[in-house]
């Protein structure tokens, strides 16, 4: 969902649609000029400030289902996984064509949360990004499963022949399945 937001700047379609989202509220430009200070602050990896500016700005233009994201986006930054899902899930329930997105994300919160479960649900969506299909390989590697750990970085490769780390990954599997039959 980072990529959904990340693109987000205040444009003229922005502007033109907080402005419909605020209705009655007085001084729009003083709301733009938040919204752009919280994404400034979101950039510069100050988590604080943008959480801080997202939910003034929310709490203006509640039904604005992209400040849902970025505060998803933000509190996931910040490692507060369960509020990040409720964030994500508000998002989802304000614009339900985002709910396979949403559930994604959930996804991948769980298993940073360390709720392996999850990695078998995302694995059963088949729409892994290669950093999904990795993750399922470290899940599998960590749980001695040498043989489905390498399927899974062999996917992930495949997705991204460039990326390093589960080329990496698939050299330490050889070692290891090497090591087993010494």
């Amino acid at each position: 969902l980072k990529e959904q937001s990340a693109d987000i700047k205040m444009g003229v379609d922005e502007a033109l649609e907080v402005r419909d989202l605020a209705g009655d509220y007085e001084d729009i430009e003083a709301l733009g000029a938040a919204l752009e200070a919280a994404d400034a602050a979101y950039d510069s990896q100050d988590w604080e400030t943008a959480l801080s500016g997202y939910d003034a700005t929310l709490e203006q233009i509640p039904t604005y289902v992209d400040l849902h994201l970025k505060r998803g986006n933000t509190l996931q930054q910040m490692t507060r996984y369960e509020e990040a899902i409720e964030a994500f899930q508000a998002a989802a329930i304000a614009q339900p064509g985002l709910q396979e997105q949403v559930d994604a994300a959930v996804t991948r919160l769980r298993m940073a949360m360390g709720d392996y479960d999850a990695a078998g649900e995302l694995a059963a969506t088949a729409s892994g990004s290669r950093e999904d299909l990795y993750n399922l390989g470290e899940v599998e590697f960590g749980q001695g499963n040498i043989d489905a750990a390498a399927e899974w970085y062999e996917k992930s490769s495949a997705v991204d022949p460039n990326w390093v780390k589960p080329i990496f990954k698939l050299a330490l599997v050889a070692l290891n399945l090497s090591l087993i039959h010494l």
